[in-house]
């Protein structure tokens, strides 16, 4: 129930619209008020520049339109503003329903692609090969003829470990058994697995396959009673040692009398295409979700109860496959995301403790969303971005506090003129509006400046960040001071003095006759005041906070940067767990994290010209290289003596570049067609090779009922007969994909199709040769893959400087999809921390250039630049004390620090530069009179708000939440302390450093 407050009372609150406002004309009232507050204590007395007569002219010029328009008509100026903000709303949840992306979300994936490093397009060029080019595909729908479900789609790891144990005993293995059994007897299971040629499940791939007759008669114990034997018999044949190398640790041991191993692992393959799989349908078109939804329906909680509770006997088990990885994190950054709700609610009961209104608080936060909907317009709708990830939902929680800042501001603007007399309530309303709004577009536009720094980053996830986080200050500021003070006014004018009766303890009852500031404005303006700007405390402060800056200087010379990839999960989550375990296992043979280099040949790069600058999944045209010809019986000899070079390369060279040798040969492992051509063509066809006009006439010729034509000395030689080794004489193999996705084929003017239809006498566009190496994703970092990128660098270089013509433009990468470039990632994470501390010196220069600009002195801007930097250089101090190394997360966050930093610092200096009193302590007293309880406020609203993402699983989100905590902290205190005491002792006075001074300076020189 809502009730009003006495006529009396009512009487005395209108008169301020009719009347000057009860107050009084003393510029310094505020603060001489206090009983506590006579600055005679410090024996430091405020000077004030202007006259009593000049601030009353001040607050007695003519009132902004706008502002008499709000009072004037106080319902439609609401109305209009309110009414632009639901249509914010209206249009976003529009687009929404239309089914236009208005929130293109990506949590999977973080684009740091550097767009314009040569490794990017070199890998890019081979992921897209075939994007610009008619490529022969021989066999239509290979996949699909291949077999139902042949073709792996998901791979279940599952590690069981028992530390300082034995997996290998009977008990264990024989838990092992029932685990495989329990896990393929899930419904549905015979629907998803892969299936092999006689159409069954194929049997997980584990160490019990040596005790079920998989391998051989003698490798046949059900009952597990000759362990060790079973295992060191696998040991004395090369192929099943590489198999067996697979499960077992880096430290176990197999010999005739033992065999202990600390962990093992498991894999259960999922196939497609499924059962219900149309006739001719692409694989990119396989309702390939149904075996996601298995694996999220029958096995995550299963495996989960298992990490939980344990596997029996002390065995621990993790799990991972791409399909639960991408459940788990999608789930696990959505419920991280709920965090944001506590964060909303702090923040709308943070603001109706402080206006004491559930009108003003309820409309502010309305606000705040809208703001965030409308920056979103304009970065999805009008600049076009198609890229919305972590980062940009991430920044809601630095507009929550910048939001409610700016709101305190005008909120506590509003209440400091009610201590002062206008002639209308207009005067007051524009008096406020002037302060606020002048004292918000610094901070908002030092803030947007410095976010938007981070537009000119190399990495998209970062640059698209800068442009929104921007977007929403400026759309904020917007929306503050042309909303907001008609929500003050109709508050002021309709509901002040209306009171729930059921809070009506809440509101203490104002004494008319005795107004007085604020509790903590009085607090700023007494006690506080006093104490940083005493002659030797200030002296003190600003020692004891060098000192700090200092000695985290130092520590900055201590941050490591990170040797391993991203981490996502904590040590103790389940996925981060089982990426470690999977790194101790002795040797692997498939599913494993092991970089595949690729000698490319016939490609060249992409252009990326075509693409905009917001289309992140835009990759360009590719450029080929139309000099590549293996046609030349000498180009094919060079490639095949290539080839062999490689193979027998020396334990050292193999062991320099990290190339994989085979545990059966010991040779490097590497996949080159040439040498599996001329095998075939000599061996089983006798047929020289390299091909040449003759060699592959006789081929022709031997096979007329392929064949329908001979050759001709114009015809390609070796496109022939590559063509027939790759089908093994033109008919449908399971083993076509071996080598067909190193090779691409174009048909030419000579192209002609044989008896089965498929098309020959072609031309080779591009080749690979494919070599195995050491090099594991998330092994080592920068320091490390940087300079063996160099060696591969000049080796390359040096072989193809040896190639004839033809086949000496061969370049190498390491891709595996766009997202998954291992050179790159060496060059990115390089980049993160170099970008990192670029886009922090930036920033600062930003920041101190506007300043400037702002405050209209040159003093004031260096004070609080130094004030930035000494907040800046806290926060990297605190990475290694934090126990944090330099990596992607952290150098991600640390884009961020400069415009966190800087909001409360211009909050200061722009109420220093505002400041009435003559003399450098009376300015420091105003300024912490106007601006205290605002900046107190703002920060604890950004607290409070990134408080939440503490409780966050998702490491990101964790150290995010960290990262900005500690920034907003030092912030407050760098600010609060450190710049009052500066400014008290060498800010500057009357036009000392000021814009004005140096230009009639420089004037009467001249």
């Amino acid at each position: 129930m809502i009730v009003k407050m006495d006529d009396t009372r009512k009487t005395m609150n209108m008169s301020e619209v009719q009347h000057p406002e009860n107050g009084t004309d003393n510029p310094a009232y505020v603060a001489t008020n206090d009983a506590n507050g006579d600055v005679e204590n410090n024996k430091q007395k405020a000077k004030f520049t202007r006259s009593l007569s000049d601030v009353k002219n001040k607050r007695n010029k003519k009132p902004m339109w706008l502002c008499s328009a709000i009072v004037n008509r106080p319902k439609t100026t609401f109305g209009i503003a309110l009414g632009f903000h639901i249509l914010v709303l209206l249009i976003t949840a529009l687009l929404f329903y239309v089914d236009y992306n208005i929130f293109p979300a990506e949590f999977t994936d973080l684009p740091l692609d550097i767009r314009r490093e040569e490794q990017f397009k070199l890998g890019i060029a081979w992921d897209r090969r075939d994007a610009n080019f008619e490529r022969i595909n021989r066999f239509e729908n290979t996949a699909i003829n291949n077999g139902i479900r042949r073709e792996e789609y998901d791979s279940l790891e599952v590690i069981l470990f028992l530390e300082n144990g034995n997996v290998f005993t009977k008990s264990n293995l024989a838990r092992i058994k029932r685990f495989e059994e329990e896990t393929v007897a899930k419904p549905d299971f015979d629907k998803y697995c892969k299936l092999n040629e006689a159409g069954s499940c194929v049997p997980p791939l584990s160490v019990l396959r040596f005790f079920d007759g998989t391998y051989g008669e003698e490798f046949y114990d059900p009952e597990f009673d000759n362990i060790p034997a079973i295992l060191y018999n696998a040991t004395l044949q090369p192929e099943l040692d590489e198999v067996l190398q697979f499960f077992l640790a880096e430290k176990a041991v197999v010999t005739i009398d033992e065999a202990t191993s600390e962990q093992t692992r498991l894999l259960i393959d999922f196939g497609t295409p499924l059962d219900n799989t149309t006739e001719g349908l692409p694989f990119d078109e396989q309702p390939i979700e149904e075996i996601d939804n298995f694996i999220r329906d029958q096995l995550i909680d299963f495996l989960h109860d298992k990490f939980e509770n344990g596997f029996g006997n002390g065995i621990e088990i993790t799990y991972l496959s791409l399909s639960i990885f991408e459940e788990i994190i999608n789930s696990t950054v959505y419920r991280d995301l709920t965090l944001i709700v506590g964060s909303f609610v702090f923040i709308f009961v943070f603001i109706y403790v402080q206006t004491r209104s559930w009108w003003i608080t309820g409309l502010s936060v309305f606000s705040i969303i809208t703001s965030f909907l409308f920056a979103n317009l304009i970065y999805r709708v009008v600049i076009g971005y198609e890229f919305f990830g972590i980062f940009h939902v991430l920044a809601i929680f630095i507009l929550l506090g910048i939001g409610a800042d700016d709101v305190f501001i005008f909120v506590d603007t509003w209440r400091a003129t009610a201590l002062l007399s206008y002639p209308s309530l207009a005067h007051r309303l524009s008096d406020t509006y002037r302060r606020a709004a002048l004292a918000m577009f610094v901070t908002s536009l030092t803030t947007a400046a410095a976010f938007f720094v981070n537009y000119f980053s190399p990495f998209f996830a970062t640059s698209s960040f800068g442009v929104f986080s921007s977007l929403m200050i400026v759309s904020n500021y917007l929306s503050v001071i042309t909303y907001f003070p008609t929500v003050l006014m109709t508050h002021h004018t309709m509901w002040k003095d209306c009171r729930c009766c059921c809070c009506d303890c809440c509101y203490p009852e104002e004494d008319e006759t005795e107004k007085r500031a604020n509790v903590i404005v009085r607090f700023f303006a007494g006690p506080f005041f006093r104490a940083v700007t005493h002659k030797i405390f200030r002296w003190v402060i600003v020692v004891v906070l060098l000192g700090v800056t200092a000695f985290l200087g130092y520590k900055i010379s201590t941050i490591e940067s990170q040797e391993r990839d991203v981490q996502v999960f904590p040590d103790s989550h389940n996925v981060a767990i089982h990426t470690d375990r999977r790194t101790r296992f002795k040797d692997s043979i498939e599913g494993d994290d092991n970089v595949e280099l690729q000698i490319v040949f016939g490609l060249e790069t992409v252009d990326l010209s075509v693409c905009s600058f917001t289309a992140y999944e835009c990759y360009g045209n590719t450029i080929y290289d139309d000099d590549f010809d293996m046609n030349q019986p000498e180009n094919q000899q060079a490639f095949l003596d290539f080839c062999s070079y490689l193979r027998n390369l020396d334990e050292s060279k193999t062991d320099d570049l990290r190339i994989r040798r085979s545990l059966i040969t010991g040779k490097p492992e590497l996949k080159c067609f040439v040498e599996d051509m001329k095998t075939y063509f000599e061996d089983e066809k006798n047929i020289s090779f390299p091909l040449n006009y003759n060699s592959t006439k006789q081929l022709v010729d031997g096979n007329t009922d392929i064949y329908n034509t001979t050759v001709t000395p114009n015809d390609r030689a070796f496109e022939i007969g590559l063509a027939y080794w790759l089908t093994d004489g033109h008919k449908e193999i399971p083993d076509y994909n071996e080598y067909d996705i190193y090779l691409g084929e174009e048909s030419t003017s000579n192209t002609f199709r044989i008896s089965n239809g498929e098309m020959v006498n072609t031309r080779l566009k591009y080749a690979s040769i494919v070599i195995n190496t050491t090099m594991i994703w998330g092994d080592f970092g920068y320091q490390v893959g940087l300079p063996l990128l160099e060696k591969w660098d000049e080796f390359i270089a040096e072989q193809m400087s040896q190639l004839p013509d033809g086949i000496n433009k061969g370049y190498h990468c390491t891709p595996a999809g766009a997202n998954f470039n291992f050179w790159l990632w060496q060059k990115i994470q390089e980049e993160l921390t170099n970008s990192a501390i670029r886009n922090i010196a930036i920033g600062i220069s930003v920041a101190f250039v506007v300043l400037v600009l702002t405050t209209q002195n040159i003093i004031i801007g260096a004070l609080a630049t130094i004030t930035i930097c000494c907040i800046t250089t806290c926060v990297l101090g605190l990475i290694p004390i934090l126990g944090w190394t330099l990596g992607t997360l952290e150098s991600l966050n640390l884009s961020l620090v400069v415009g966190l930093s800087v909001d409360y610092v211009v909050h200061l200096a722009e109420g220093y530069y505002l400041a009435e009193s003559e003399d450098r302590i009376g300015k420091t007293k105003e300024m912490l009179e106007s601006v205290g309880i605002s900046i107190l406020s703002g920060c604890i609203t950004t607290l409070g708000a990134c408080f939440f993402m503490l409780f966050s699983v998702i490491l990101f989100f964790l150290q995010f939440g960290t990262f900005v905590f500690c920034t907003i902290g030092l912030s407050y205190i760098f600010a609060m302390l450190l710049f009052p005491a500066l400014i008290s002792v060498i800010g500057p006075e009357r036009n000392c450093g000021s814009f004005q001074c140096l230009f009639f300076c420089c004037r009467s020189k001249n």
